[in-house]
């Protein structure tokens, strides 16, 4: 059966949780926990200070590219880890959890994948 929790910060969403129990409901929803992140988790805040950083370097050094800088072990480093975090953006993006227009919380995988692909 199905019933709404509520508890702490999340009294203002209703988020389903299924009551069944077995084994392999644990473990789907125990590796759900560990894959999926709210979206006001601190993890996901984290990461969005860190992008909010990557698009302030992006914004400033972009452009100063057509100048033709020379090359310094700061600029290339920097160049790598923007590169490998807005790949990795891609993925966390698709396993961040979202809250519903009807205000309720959207963890499941398969759902979270489809709406980042639309």
């Amino acid at each position: 059966t199905m019933r709404s929790a509520r508890n702490g910060f999340f009294d203002a969403f209703e988020v389903d949780v299924d009551m069944t129990s077995g084994p392999k409901q644990d473990a789907r929803r125990s590796c759900q926990d560990r894959i999926v992140l709210r979206p006001n988790d601190t993890k996901r805040f984290t990461w969005d200070v860190i992008s909010l950083v990557l698009i302030s370097w992006d914004v400033m050094i972009l452009p100063l590219q057509f100048l033709e800088l020379p090359d310094s072990l700061v600029l290339t480093m920097m160049r790598w880890l923007t590169r490998l975090f807005w790949t990795m953006d891609i993925l966390v993006n698709c396993i961040s959890g979202y809250i519903r227009s009807d205000g309720s919380l959207e963890l499941r995988p398969r759902y979270l994948t489809v709406r980042y692909i639309k």
